[in-house]
């Protein structure tokens, strides 16, 4: 018979035990059993990211709403927390919400050229500034930067 090691980490197993948590927690606020509405928060240690900020169109159920925006309350409580936006594609139900969260957080935003492009346009029919960001590239990807909060016009 061999004897087998058991690493420390899964020895304690404790729920909640600090060895056994994650190192990343993934939180939908929109996007999951529904069609629109994508967002997502990626939380590490005390930083928060969100993957995409779309809305979604209402249905024949909800008159005199023309459209639904995710709740913000998850960010807008860790506000010095949140490190930006990754936009994953430009369709509305990932970039259509994005002047509302923007007019309560200052915070870049990434992603693909086209999707920067077309939420830049977003932006600025609700009356933001958007700003020309550095582009940067890596292999197979090409990322800008685009306007935050403190662009808005006055």
């Amino acid at each position: 018979m061999t004897d087998r090691v058991v690493p420390d980490r899964m020895a304690t197993g404790a729920p909640g035990d600090p060895a056994i948590e994650p190192s990343v927690r993934i939180l939908p606020l929109g996007g999951l059993g529904e069609i629109g509405l994508n967002m997502m928060l990626l939380e590490s240690g005390e930083d928060l990211l969100a993957v995409d900020c779309g809305l979604m169109f209402p249905d024949d159920e909800m008159p005199g709403v023309d459209y639904v925006i995710p709740d913000f309350s998850p960010l807008l409580g860790r506000r010095e927390q949140v490190r930006g936006v990754i936009l994953t594609h430009a369709h509305e139900d990932h970039i259509g919400a994005l002047p509302y969260l923007l007019r309560e957080l200052d915070v870049p935003v990434y992603g693909p050229r086209m999707a920067l492009a077309l939420a830049g346009e977003r932006l600025r029919e609700h009356g933001f500034r958007t700003a020309r960001g550095s582009c940067r590239s890596s292999p197979g990807a090409h990322s800008t930067s685009v306007a935050s909060a403190s662009s808005r016009s006055g």
